[in-house]
């Protein structure tokens, strides 16, 4: 799962005191600003999900510089959630190789009505595969754009979204958040069989049930001004129709 921020230094204004510490803040692609203590916090959210793994799961940070002005730094920051180096089981991870090109298979699975999901009644359309979870920012984040592709393609594509939330977390969230996707919910022991634990993630089927492409969240692109925004999904649109043809 990133979650994309910019870290901004500030030095201390009047230079009385160049002995205390700087104040840090932390800015999130939707502008709001985290204080330390907030930012902490943020984390330990975006690792609440995997409460039930323990201290097997981690926040890993990657920062990088991208500009200076006056006496601020600014730092852009990405945040995966990954399993702790000391805490890899063996095979743990989604390896895409294993999966493009091949028949996608989803076992044992209900939609949120409580009907059981079966891959093979959706054959004869593309289906977009969304794996997404609640406390996720960039998965809410790109649902507008989502449903944008559910609207303009309409029922010539099966839109299905999987998450390990349950099905009463998920209901509840739907009544604040639109996201026109059918739903498989309580999906916990398959999206941990394949090692899904980056998100979100977008899988692109064929026709014949074939994964033709697989993609991390729709991309993020910078507006006039510098800042990071939630991008159109032009690629994806372009890949589901190919997926038409």
């Amino acid at each position: 799962m990133h979650l994309r921020l910019l870290l901004i230094c500030g030095l201390c204004l009047g230079r009385l005191n160049m002995a205390q510490a700087q104040a840090k803040y932390y800015q999130a692609r939707d502008g709001k600003i985290y204080d330390e203590q907030g930012f902490v916090k943020a984390k330990e959210m975006m690792l609440q999900p995997f409460k039930d793994l323990g201290n097997q799961m981690t926040v890993q940070e990657t920062m990088a510089e991208i500009r200076r002005s006056g006496d601020s730094i600014v730092y852009q920051v990405d945040l995966l959630v990954k399993y702790s180096e000391s805490n890899i089981p063996q095979n743990v991870g989604f390896k895409e190789g294993a999966y493009l090109n091949k028949p996608w298979v989803m076992p044992g699975l209900k939609t949120m009505e409580g009907r059981s999901f079966n891959m093979d009644a959706l054959r004869g359309k593309p289906v977009l595969l969304n794996f997404w979870f609640i406390k996720c920012p960039p998965c809410v984040e790109e649902m507008p754009v989502l449903n944008r592709f559910r609207q303009a393609f309409g029922d010539s594509i099966h839109f299905v979204a999987v998450t390990f939330e349950s099905k009463k977390d998920v209901q509840q969230f739907l009544e604040k958040h639109r996201f026109d996707f059918q739903h498989i919910t309580d999906a916990r022991a398959f999206t941990d069989s394949i090692g899904m634990t980056l998100f979100p993630r977008n899988i692109f089927i064929d026709r014949e049930g074939i994964v033709r492409r697989i993609e991390n969240g729709v991309p993020f692109e910078r507006n006039n001004a510098g800042k990071l925004v939630m991008g159109s999904g032009k690629d994806f649109e372009v890949y589901l129709r190919e997926l038409l043809k």
